[in-house]
């Protein structure tokens, strides 16, 4: 997905997309959870913690699309199970160490 969108060069600082990679300027990068206008356009909300997360949302996590699975709390960490969109195969477990690990949200859950 990097590089997929073309910046509008404007006042501001030249900013990294969460969602898709590209290099875009931002006003306030931090205010727009670090995501370019045609993302934004598509539907990506911005970020939320891991630990918020429930099953059947669609995250963006390293430019990469997945749908969570399933989700636990154990200990201090917070478990995913996620499945990459439109790959079939065994869905893999992401245990982060803390659950203030950002992760950007484009659909919500059933169980939201």
């Amino acid at each position: 997905m990097a590089g997929t969108h073309e910046g509008v060069y404007e006042d501001g600082v030249l900013a990294t997309c969460g969602i898709c990679g590209c290099r875009v300027h931002m006003l306030d990068p931090e205010e727009m959870d670090w995501i370019c206008d045609p993302c934004s356009t598509e539907g990506w909300a911005g970020f939320t913690s891991a630990y918020k997360l429930r099953r059947g949302n669609v995250i963006c996590l390293r430019q990469r699309v997945f749908e969570v699975l399933g989700t636990s709390e154990v200990n201090r960490f917070t478990e995913l199970e996620l499945r990459e969109r439109g790959d079939e195969s065994e869905a893999k477990i992401l245990r982060f160490v803390r659950s203030t690990r950002k992760v950007y949200v484009h659909e919500q859950g059933v169980d939201s």
